[in-house]
């Protein structure tokens, strides 16, 4: 052990690192005594290493800011590399000298991966006994996934220079059956993957920057350069980085610069310290170095809160071993305590949602304080979401380290979504979903291209849509002659001109082309290399996204189209190695390695505000500092197993053990606490929904305080919360009352059908919110075909049916059903349910209805099929009335009567229901008959109403004769004398709307299902005021 003062020097917690640092170096005495301050041309000599790329740009500016932003020339910073394994930062900038022509390039991690999934599944292939390999035969994909924590074990045995032969030793009977399956597939990794790089003459990234560390280590040591040489931020927890920083400890004008080291922390203590331990890595580093803690000098000072909070924190994070001595300690600390919690608040929210809101309220904070810097640190990349979100509310758009993964950014959605739309059959929810995108063009102007997929999906994709890409032209050509036959049943689509439906064409010739390449190569179901897929993939989001020039750079243009040109250059390129896939695997792979590099904004975030990881937060400075998440599983995580190797491998092999990432993240915790300005601590009650408990440190730091009779840790930030929750609080919430829009009497409709009658009684706001506000509901998205559809098909058979054989029945009266029923049925040709469950619905109908037909046509002299009609009501001021209505079927008696039929398939209306006006729709048919309403027909009156139930079942048709006498209580009345009673109700009803102002539409009067949503349920808010209000009004 060195016994006088050495290289070696730390810079205390709560002092600004990095200012300290470039003090140090401009002030001059600094790595060496005898060094006179540079001027600034001489600083340019330095070289200092500093962990992260993110910590050399805060260095640059760190010594503009000290000097005042004189001209200098800045020393040479380099990133060293040295972060912890999950977050590999493998830079070797700095270090490409002449050794590193000696060493062979790296691979990289999206290669490496895509050849272990393929020695995966080829050693599957030949071990299928194995029950590992079982499961990655049935699913492909997952070999990819399984390959990503692969290459992690690999990124950790090379960190710590731990050769792939060692793994051969593990071998041993005490193991589980599953740990012996799990030893095989390490075996395959340490035999195929060496040779597999070394074919291409290629090594691991860690490996390399191993070489590079060590070989610059070596060169130091031999060459030991005069010029000053400093290792600054460091704890050494990679073996090659420890190297290098003994090497630089070693020169003449070389210093190591260490992060909070803890120099009060009592020798036995030191002596005890666990891998858990905030000071843990700097031990074994100094143990390393050879160097005595006390003989370590200290750079810099803090304040003397910061110094008090650092006493506090170090007995909180005393080892369990020496806690004994805390009744010795503890009374010390008394003195200094309320210096130390001074600016200290811990902040306990009930959940992630109100945790956010309290941080994003004090970072606002922060952001109206003129030149006050905040930064969030949190290992929990939700929360940073979250906080993110909130502080938009207010417009700020915040720097977080984290990024966004790529797959998540507006080109990664969009490539997505065209694998989405190929992997679904083109339903539609997927088509909309592309054509919504702000880059799906199809040639088109963003305008036009928008306008043209809207008019496409209100056409054809809402409700039962086509049953393939291939089927949009004809699909929307046969709903435009149904919107012309039958207008009530698409009322939004019957108010189009021509250049709606020619937009929606449009759109229905152009997006199916890009396709055809795509669809071509997955549709074989033929296994394929990445490298196709890729490649065709490429090309159909190119087609997309090109406009009405053919431009498509729309896609590559930006951070994230940048960062996606350049993952498709290496899957093309390493997506030779990848093993054949299923087209079915495809998206899942290509998505799940999509979301591997992240985007990060170059520009347009707050300047004063960050969001940082526990990686990027070190050697950082802020005015304010938030940690946040600091519950027992987040901060610090929760110790796991390696899948690959358990806690006796693990030490075999000289690996460190899971809770040295714990040591590493409450050192992170310390040295951002300490901070000289406020520091608030945050957690939450519950997680994901369920109970969370408060990080161990902040339950050590309680109990601390209340064994000194400190004060409340959380009473300040109760304050905190009840602002945060103040903000969306409200004092008083009156409930909903009831719509009762009046409307002026011109904007009321005069023209309504039967059917809408119906819908008025029961439900006047329905009318309201279509014919005066034009507000139309939209259908579900790809619906199967159901009953509305099923209703439809069978009409048009039915109608073809008697106007072919109006005047005489046919000698096959089934026969001839069943040859128009196929006809009909050819456009459900793509919906395999409608021939499996209609059609044989259909045949029982139409065997039934051969006795029903002869019945019905004994006595009748004409049939008149969907026959449309119009009847004129006189208004008793000024104006009219128009009822419109399109009759199913008219049959003409010999007797001069008609006889009025309408089709159901579904359930008709009960006897009663119908004859006392509540679904008048026959009663009303039947008084514009008497009134000569309908073309073709001549007047007559009705003598029966029939609704015919066409189900299929049992039994196959079924008559419903709306018959005074079977309602229930009993009509003593005629049908004629009933369709006059509803008919005198219904001008009573049109009156009162059309003559005074002040009668409302009101929501919900006679719902026929209490229970069932109705249309513009949302609009009225039903379900707020019904609870208040009471419902129901007489019908007709």
């Amino acid at each position: 052990m060195i016994s006088a003062p050495s290289n070696i020097w730390s810079i205390p917690a709560g002092a600004p690192f990095l200012k300290t640092l470039a003090r140090a170096v401009l002030g001059g005495g600094f790595p060496a005594p005898d060094l006179p301050a540079p001027g600034p041309a001489e600083l340019s000599a330095y070289t200092i290493l500093v962990p992260t790329r993110r910590a050399a740009r805060e260095l640059a500016a760190a010594f503009l800011n000290v000097s005042d932003g004189a001209a200098l020339l800045l020393p040479r910073i380099q990133p060293l590399g040295d972060v912890d394994e999950e977050e590999l930062s493998l830079s070797s900038a700095g270090f490409e000298g002449a050794a590193a022509l000696e060493f062979p390039a790296a691979i990289s991690h999206l290669r490496r991966q895509l050849i272990l999934a393929r020695l995966l599944l080829d050693w599957a292939q030949a071990n299928r006994e194995v029950e590992f390999s079982a499961a990655l035969l049935a699913h492909p994909s997952q070999a990819v996934e399984v390959a990503a924590d692969l290459g992690r074990l690999v990124d950790q045995l090379e960190t710590e220079e731990i050769d792939l032969d060692q793994l051969a030793h593990l071998v041993s009977e005490n193991f589980a059956a599953y740990w012996l399956d799990v030893l095989k597939v390490l075996d395959v990794v340490r035999r195929q993957l060496p040779a597999e790089l070394a074919k291409r003459g290629m090594i691991g990234p860690a490996q390399r920057r191993n070489h590079l560390l060590n070989a610059e280590a070596a060169r130091l040591s031999a060459l030991r350069p005069e010029t000053p040489y400093i290792a600054a931020g460091s704890t050494g927890s990679i073996p090659a980085t420890a190297n290098l920083l003994k090497a630089i400890s070693r020169l003449p004008k070389g210093a190591v610069v260490l992060p909070g080291l803890d120099m009060a922390l009592d020798e036995e203590s030191w002596q005890e310290l666990d891998p858990q331990h905030p000071q843990y890595g700097l031990h074994e580093l100094l143990e390393g170095l050879g160097v005595d803690r006390q003989h370590v000098q200290v750079l810099g000072e803090c304040s003397s809160a910061s110094q008090a909070r650092g006493h506090l924190l170090s007995e909180t994070m005393r080892p369990s071993e020496t806690t004994n001595l805390w009744p010795t300690t503890l009374p010390k600390l008394q003195p200094e305590l309320s210096m130390a919690l001074e600016g200290l608040t811990v902040v306990r929210a009930p959940g992630r949602r109100e945790e956010a809101l309290c941080i994003a309220l004090k970072m606002r904070e922060a952001a109206e304080t003129p030149e006050r810097t905040a930064a969030l640190v949190t290992p929990d990349r939700n929360l940073g979401r979250r906080v993110s979100a909130h502080l938009k509310r207010w417009n700020l758009n915040v720097d977080d380290s984290a990024g966004i993964p790529l797959s998540r950014t507006v080109p990664g959605t969009f490539l997505d979504l065209i694998m989405s739309a190929v992997e679904s059959g083109f339903s539609a929810p997927s088509l909309v979903a592309l054509c919504a995108h702000r880059l799906a063009r199809f040639g088109l102007a963003r305008g036009a291209a928008a306008r043209a997929a809207r008019k496409l999906e209100l056409a054809v994709l809402r409700g039962v849509a086509p049953g393939s890409l291939s089927a949009l032209p004809g699909a929307l050509e046969r709903r435009r002659k149904e919107v012309g036959k039958k207008p009530h049943w698409f009322p939004h689509l019957a108010r189009w001109d021509d250049g709606d439906w020619a937009a929606a064409g449009m759109a229905a010739r152009m997006v199916p082309p890009p396709f055809e390449h795509l669809i071509n190569i997955t549709a074989a179901g033929q296994p394929m290399r990445l490298q196709v897929a890729a490649e065709t993939i490429v090309q159909t989001a190119e087609a997309i996204a090109a406009d009405e020039s053919g431009d498509c750079s729309a896609l590559w243009t930006g951070e994230a189209g940048e960062q996606l040109s350049q993952f498709f250059s290496s899957l093309l390129e390493a997506g030779e190695d990848s093993p054949l896939l299923a087209p079915a695997d495809l998206r899942r792979v290509i998505m799940g390695l999509m979301a591997q590099p992240v985007v990060r904004p170059r520009y347009g975030t707050h300047p004063r505000l960050q969001i940082l990881g526990l990686l990027e937060a070190r050697m950082t400075d802020h005015d304010v500092v938030i940690l946040g998440g600091l519950n027992e599983k987040t901060w610090p995580a929760q110790t796991q197993s390696d899948a690959w190797l358990n806690r006796p491998m693990r030490a075999d092999l000289g690996l460190a053990s899971p809770e040295r990432r714990m040591g590493l993240s409450a050192h992170d915790f310390v040295q951002a606490a300490c901070a000289a300005g406020p520091v608030y601590l945050t957690f939450s009650d519950k997680h994901e929904g369920a109970p969370a408990v408060p990080s161990r440190w902040l339950l050590r730091l309680a109990a601390i305080l209340e064994a000194l009779n400190g004060p409340d840790s959380e009473e300040a930030g109760r304050g905190v919360l009840a602002s945060a929750l103040g903000l969306d609080q409200v004092e008083h919430t009156a409930p909903a009352e009831r719509p009762a829009p009046a409307p002026a009497l011109e904007l009321r409709p005069k023209r309504l059908s039967i059917t809408e009658i119906e819908t008025w009684l029961r439900d006047p706001y329905a009318i309201y919110a279509r014919h005066i506000l034009k507000l139309e509901p939209l259908e579900d998205l790809g619906l199967a075909p159901g009953p509305r559809e099923r209703g439809m098909l069978f009409h048009e058979i039915f109608e073809q049916f008697s106007t072919k054989w109006a005047g005489a029945l046919p000698d096959d009266i089934a026969g001839e059903l069943e040859r128009i029923g196929r006809d009909c049925f050819v456009q459900w040709e793509n919906y395999p349910d409608v021939a499996a469950f209609w059609w044989p619905r259909f045949l029982r109908v139409a065997e039934a209805a051969v006795n029903y037909e002869r019945r019905l046509c004994q006595d009748v002299r004409a049939v008149h099929v969907e026959t449309s009609g119009k009847l004129t009501i006189p208004l008793s001021g000024a104006g009219e009335f128009t009822l419109t209505g399109r009759a199913d079927r008219i049959d003409i008696l010999d007797d001069g009567t008609a006889r009025l039929i309408d089709y159901k398939t579904g359930a008709p209306p009960g006897i009663t229901e119908a004859l006392t006006g509540k679904s008048p729709q026959l009663l009303l048919e039947a008084v514009m008959l008497a009134e000569g309403a309908f073309e073709g027909v001549p007047a007559a009156q009705a003598s029966a109403l029939l609704y015919l139930q066409l189900s299929g079942g049992e039994p196959a048709i079924e008559p419903r004769l709306l018959d005074p006498a079977r309602a229930k209580p009993k009509i003593d009345a005629s049908v004629l004398q009933v369709c006059n009673t509803v008919y005198t109700r219904l001008q009573r009803h049109i009156t009162r709307y059309s003559a005074d102002a002040g009668y409302p539409y009101l929501p919900r009067v006679l719902p026929k299902y209490e229970a069932r949503d109705m249309a513009y349920d949302h609009l009225s808010r039903y379900r707020e005021w019904s609870s208040y209000t009471g419902e129901g009004e007489d019908s007709l």
